[in-house]
């Protein structure tokens, strides 16, 4: 904040005006985009729906910091430069303490991890496939063997026993015949991208008759 606002201290009275006033303009533009983010999220993210906390106290200090430096943008850059830094803060507390977390549900793969945890716990050999490395391992509190290989993925789909395997929705589908005997019990958005969880509790050549 510092180096960026030093140029700011030099200019002369027209041109810091103008550039405070960017800086105004910007900040009501982040208090706008943070109204519309929950929409947004829905729709692009084709999500039933999505509740986000403090989206309109964070919206609000971002747009009430830049009418503040609006109305300070002529007045000397202490001021101002004051009032951004003051009320970055506030907003950033916020976003941080309750927009974030609250957007756990698909961003996070935390929830689909622990179900993975569970069902490892009970007996059943986990394998993820083309997920970005450690995604599930940190919050399993375990080390799941991972692949990006499809040899890897069939040898394991053709191993005995209750398995589990994890993978984003397109790879499920691309090789949905694989599948049959699975049980899908989880599907999550993390970072945007449908990820499935899938079980089978033994082949179907084990299966009494």
């Amino acid at each position: 904040a510092v180096l960026a606002v030093k140029p700011l201290v030099g200019l002369r009275p027209p041109a810091r005006a103008r550039a405070w006033t960017l800086v105004g303009i910007y900040l009501l533009a982040m208090g706008l985009l943070l109204i519309l983010l929950e929409p947004l999220l829905v729709r692009i993210l084709e999500l039933e729906a999505l509740e986000l906390r403090g989206t309109w106290l964070t919206a609000i200090a971002f747009a009430l910091t830049g009418v503040l430096v609006l109305a300070a943008r002529t007045m000397p850059p202490a001021r101002p430069m004051a009032l951004t830094l003051g009320g970055l803060l506030i907003a950033f507390l916020l976003a941080s303490g309750l927009v974030a977390p609250s957007l756990d549900p698909i961003m996070s793969p935390r929830k689909q991890a622990e179900t993975i945890a569970a069902y490892v716990d009970r007996g059943y050999r986990p394998l993820v496939y083309r997920v970005y490395p450690g995604t599930y391992s940190y919050y399993a509190r375990r080390t799941l063997p991972e692949t990006r290989d499809t040899a890897v993925l069939e040898a394991h789909l053709g191993a005995d026993g209750p398995i589990l395997v994890v993978m984003a929705r397109k790879y499920w589908e691309r090789h949905e015949g694989w599948f049959e005997a699975f049980e899908r019990v989880q599907e999550q958005h993390v970072e945007g991208r449908p990820y499935i969880l899938g079980v089978r509790d033994a082949r179907r050549d084990e299966e009494p008759e």
